[in-house]
């Protein structure tokens, strides 16, 4: 009998080992995840990743992020045609062979209660698809996707990410939230609109009463022959897109969603 004891103690406390194992590589695995969605660093190379998805393009890119929207406002994607290369100084540059290059800027907001700082909208300027297969390989891009896509992805890692208490506090079931097509704007200028004053709506409250989430984008083919658009700018492929942390605080309840479906005026968020 007493060997028995012992032998249930024994498999009872592997169970116990066990099971805090398993809790503590869960911990791990949620850290890590958020570390990689959250942490300043990601949040920086979130145009990188959002170009492989937008291009279909194995393709690591050299980001390029601004500190403000005057220095964001002239830049340019890269690679692209035109007599002054000599002018762009992107890392790695030389003559015609302009590696891929993205440009990014980061939009915050606060959280009024905790005077938390968090990125709200992540802006980024990349090649489509067609140019980096003209410029670059036909192997290195596949079908051209919306900014869409990239949300649906950024989605399906936030909810992935969140810890056993933060899915407690979920205000919007992830099947529940629709996924608007891009609101096409037809110019850089109006892409870019009244930034950063008037924030584009990216994330509402639908009249249907579910969490919408879209992106602004604008387009500029290579082979346009409109002089309107520089030659920097064509093969262009630019979308707003809603920061990882500003989905997760929405979805948590930490910051409200705007109440106005209207674009690109202001963001109007309910009375708090």
């Amino acid at each position: 009998m007493t060997l028995r004891r012992s032998n249930s103690r024994a498999v009872a406390t592997l169970a116990g080992g066990a099971l805090l194992t398993l809790a503590a590589a869960g911990t791990q695995a949620q850290t890590a995840a958020q570390s990689a969605l959250y942490s300043s660093q990601a949040v920086r190379d979130y145009c990188i990743e959002a170009q492989k998805v937008t291009a279909n393009t194995p393709l690591t890119a050299i980001a390029v992020n601004h500190s403000s929207l005057a220095g964001f406002t002239p830049s340019s994607s890269a690679p692209y045609e035109g007599p002054n290369l000599s002018a762009y100084n992107a890392k790695g540059a030389t003559g015609n062979a302009l590696p891929l290059t993205v440009q990014s800027w980061i939009n915050y907001q606060t959280i009024a209660r905790t005077g938390w700082q968090f990125p709200q909208i992540v802006s980024c300027k990349m090649k489509d698809a067609e140019a980096i297969r003209f410029h670059l390989g036909q192997n290195n891009a596949g079908a051209q996707q919306d900014c869409r896509s990239v949300n649906q992805s950024t989605v399906a890692k936030v909810y992935q990410a969140l810890t056993s208490a933060e899915q407690r506090l979920v205000r919007y079931p992830q099947n529940s939230i629709v996924f608007d097509a891009d609101f096409v704007t037809l110019a850089g200028p109006s892409w870019l609109g009244g930034l950063p004053t008037i924030r584009p709506t990216l994330v509402y409250l639908g009249n249907d009463g579910l969490l919408h989430i879209r992106s602004s984008a604008n387009a500029v083919e290579r082979t346009n022959p409109s002089d309107a658009a520089g030659p920097d700018k064509k093969g262009s492929f630019y979308c707003h897109f809603p920061a990882p942390e500003y989905i997760r605080n929405v979805v948590l309840g930490q910051f409200p969603a705007c109440t106005s479906n209207s674009f690109p005026e202001i963001c109007f968020l309910p009375a708090t």
